[in-house]
């Protein structure tokens, strides 16, 4: 399967990696790790280790090309303001909104899945390293303080994110590396289980599939990216170019990163172990602190989850932030002429809804895994069925028809349905 790219037009260019595209791998590595590292290794715990296989020799392989086509989508554009009017130029105004409202969505669930990883892993460790007597998650400011720090840091732009995000995500993959070989000692061969039937396969993939795919994937923060790149470079051929390089080696890394944990971990766990997290409600990486002895081990285990969850909240904020500028923007013209919009007063709207909504949502305290699945619906929508479509319909792209773009929209099709097959299997 291939995805073009002009190659022609750019091969004659000395165009150098430069601290600016590193700085925005990092952060499309830390807008990943995060919902893999933290939430996969416990699916894969109660599915079972075969079907972990299955997932990920379909979803890795989708998760590159639906990318590739998503940033091909945002960048042939000629407009570099939100999604919303990039999809806009492709469909029209009234399909535009409505596709807006999906991906803003889409990328506030997203933020939800770490907004509540972070209230309620942080209440964890804090009580259990004794640093409380209680379980500040349950206080309603607790999250709302959280929330509104970490949305403010984000707020300030790509560049602080990139000095705050890089050294918390260098950390990360040094730790992830450490305890996929320190655990190692703690493996045990009998969790991999015996080979399941065709039956169990079939039905435990589906809803293991989103993990699968989420465990490497970035696609929020590439419309952010794609935007930056085609306000800073004037050739957009060389901005599409730069943005596809930068998620190579971003997929690169984590796919070599990510495999190596997930393993080590789920040899290190039993089944027992992964269902009492799940009705716990916690990631896997609190539940390895505590069933895995050693303490270098826990402190790792604790760095990896608030960074790893940290950094993905931090780069995900500037896809939901752009998100909300957009249907703002749309709002407000509607209601008054576009040179008198207040750029400024629309982006401090965008983030005061941002954080209430979070919070409120966060109130609620919805199970993890069950957001996490269901919140592949609307992934599967945005990020593989509607630029499959969009390539198929539209002649601006038939360099890029192929079998990879029926693939993708096979995968998101599997990753709509995957929910409602985990609901009636139950």
């Amino acid at each position: 399967m291939t995805v073009g790219i002009n190659t022609e037009a750019i091969n004659h260019k000395n165009i150098p990696f430069t601290m600016y595209d590193l700085g925005w791998v990092v952060l499309c590595i830390g807008a990943a790790i995060g919902s893999g590292i933290v939430f996969f290794p416990l699916q894969v715990g109660l599915k079972g280790v075969w079907v972990f296989a299955l997932a990920v020799i379909l979803g890795y392989p989708a998760v590159y090309y639906m990318q590739k086509l998503f940033i091909e989508t945002m960048a042939r554009s000629d407009e570099q303001d939100s999604y919303l009017s990039i999809i806009t130029s492709y469909v029209g105004s009234r399909w535009g909104v409505l596709l807006g409202a999906l991906y803003s969505f889409t990328m506030l669930k997203s933020m939800v899945e770490y907004a509540l990883a972070i209230t309620n892993d942080s209440a964890s460790y804090l009580k259990t390293f004794g640093l409380t007597n209680q379980t500040l998650s349950e206080h309603w400011w607790w999250s709302l303080l959280l929330i509104a720090g970490l949305s403010l840091v984000a707020s300030k732009g790509e560049k602080l994110l990139f000095k705050v995000s890089g050294s918390m995500i260098a950390v990360k993959l040094v730790i992830i590396v450490a305890i996929g070989f320190v655990v190692i000692p703690f493996w045990d061969v009998s969790n991999i289980g015996a080979f399941p039937t065709v039956s169990h396969l079939v039905v435990g993939t589906f809803p293991t599939l989103p993990f699968a795919i989420f465990s490497i994937m970035f696609v929020g923060i590439l419309n952010p990216m794609n935007i930056a790149y085609k306000k800073r470079e004037e050739d957009k051929d060389v901005a599409k170019y730069k943005i596809l390089r930068v998620h190579k080696v971003a997929y690169l890394v984590l796919v070599a990163t990510v495999l190596l944990f997930v393993m080590s971990i789920v040899l290190s766990i039993s089944e027992a172990d992964a269902l009492r997290a799940y009705q716990d409600n916690i990631s896997a990486l609190a539940l390895a602190a505590k069933v895995i002895p050693g303490a270098t081990v826990k402190y790792m285990s604790v760095i990896l989850n608030v960074f790893s969850i940290v950094t993905a909240f931090l780069a995900l904020y500037l896809a939901v932030h752009e998100s909300f500028v957009g249907l703002i923007k749309v709002t407000v013209e509607k209601i008054v002429k576009p040179q008198e919009n207040n750029s400024k007063a629309i982006s401090v709207a965008a983030f005061v809804m941002v954080v209430l909504v979070l919070w409120l949502i966060v109130l609620t305290n919805l199970p993890i895994l069950k957001v996490f699945v269901f919140g592949g619906v609307t992934y599967g929508l945005i990020s593989c069925i509607i630029p499959g479509f969009i390539i198929l319909k539209n002649d601006k792209f038939s360099d890029l028809r192929g079998v990879s773009v029926y693939y993708v929209i096979l995968i998101g099709m599997l990753m709509c349905i995957g929910p409602f097959v985990m609901l009636f299997s139950q």
